[in-house]
């Protein structure tokens, strides 16, 4: 991701080989989303999450109830398990952790907490904590000391997935 440099506060989502001064291989405008593999992923932060694989394309669109998409990330422990917070129009924070291979959806919850911006790493759950008297997105990451992965219905945050074949997204530059 990068971007939020001018007035509209646009950001793209680059493909990138190697470090340095490379020319990206893709730009997509997006708010959030990522590349793993063969998989991308990015999204309108207020209706739907975009999900590329090497032969499958999906639409995941979002609950009435959600207002904006601040991050969708993945697992390195486990690609399958899409991580998403945002925000629902009530003002609540929400913080889920979606499988796509099993269709299940868990509210992350860390130390009593929505996991704000959830990040795993092993067993290890870190999220990002508003610090007192700051702005709203002058935060901590910190480590969780409690993890609740609370399995709920999809359609509380998911109200429906459109599947359809991937014509268009291939990268070969991945293969093993």
């Amino acid at each position: 991701m990068e971007g939020g440099f001018d007035e509209n506060l646009n950001y793209f989502l680059y493909e990138k080989i190697g470090l340095g001064d490379s020319e990206p291989l893709l730009t997509i405008p997006a708010k959030v989303g990522y590349l793993w593999k063969y998989r991308l992923v990015y999204a309108d932060p207020k209706t739907s999450i975009m999900v590329y694989d090497d032969s499958t394309r999906y639409e995941m669109v979002l609950s009435d109830e959600i207002e904006f998409l601040y991050r969708v990330s993945y697992s390195p422990d486990c690609p399958d398990l899409m991580l998403i917070s945002g925000q629902k129009k009530n003002g609540e924070l929400f913080s889920i952790a979606h499988h796509t291979g099993l269709d299940k959806c868990f509210e992350v919850i860390a130390d009593g907490l929505p996991a704000y911006k959830a990040a795993t790493f092993g067993s290890k759950v870190f999220y990002a904590t508003k610090q007192p008297e700051e702005d709203f997105e002058q935060r901590k990451i910190v480590q969780a000391t409690t993890v609740e992965w609370r399995e709920v219905p999809n359609d509380l945050y998911i109200k429906d997935i459109i599947m359809s074949e991937n014509k268009d997204y291939h990268n070969e530059e991945f293969e093993l």
